[in-house]
């Protein structure tokens, strides 16, 4: 969800990733309003939108219970954030996903985990 950044040539892989034809502060506003009680709005978010969606979320009265910070390394600076927000407030349960244990293609045992079911064997 980028917004003045690189686009895809790709229309609709360029659409899907940056926020021209849907603002994040109108997908989150209208995911409010969509929301069960019990239901959750998660997004992936590159780290320098974090700040505008917890803004958002609060003005709409969501209540943000899970964030998993996302680094491709160790040492890499954190790139993407995962966000899970709800009707109900809830302590906010946090982590951090390192993606590549240091060499790189060589996965984290918490990431391979994670993706294991979108791998052929």
């Amino acid at each position: 969800f980028f917004t003045r950044s690189l686009k895809n040539p790709d229309i609709q892989r360029s659409a899907a990733r940056h926020d021209d034809g849907l603002p994040l502060d109108g997908l989150i506003a209208k995911s409010a309003k969509l929301l069960s009680e019990s239901g959750n709005l998660a997004l992936i978010l590159p780290v320098g939108r974090v700040p505008e969606a917890l803004d958002s979320a609060s003005a709409n009265t969501l209540h943000l219970h899970r964030r998993t910070d996302v680094r491709g390394n160790a040492n890499a600076p954190i790139k993407r954030s995962l966000l899970q927000w709800g009707k109900e407030p809830t302590t906010c349960v946090t982590s951090e996903l390192v993606i590549e244990t240091g060499q790189r293609g060589v996965y984290s045992d918490e990431y391979r985990r994670l993706t294991e079911a979108f791998y052929l064997p």
